[in-house]
């Protein structure tokens, strides 16, 4: 989930100066990849919810160390939805 590479000057934060979406973005784009399993079900899409997971834990192996409890709401929020839409308790 990376970015168009455009910054503004006064969002030049998160990974890579931001470059690559920062956390709390990365939980919106999550739930995008979400709606888009819950209509089609698919395992190609299935397999995009991982990736997604996957990639943010790599940009962020120490997640609960956030500043903003928010943001880790946000993806507590999402991770419960994935579970819900996958039934996957090892993976959320």
């Amino acid at each position: 989930m990376q970015s168009d590479h455009n910054i503004d000057p006064t969002h030049q934060v998160g990974p890579e100066n931001g470059r690559y979406s920062d956390y709390w973005w990365e939980a919106q784009s999550f739930d995008l990849v979400l709606d888009h399993y819950q209509r089609t079900r698919s395992p190609r899409d299935h397999k995009i919810i991982e990736q997604a997971y996957y990639g943010f834990l790599k940009a962020y192996p120490n997640y609960l160390q956030n500043d903003y409890n928010d943001d880790i709401g946000w993806w507590a929020n999402y991770l419960a939805r994935a579970y819900q839409l996958t039934g996957e308790k090892n993976s959320w």
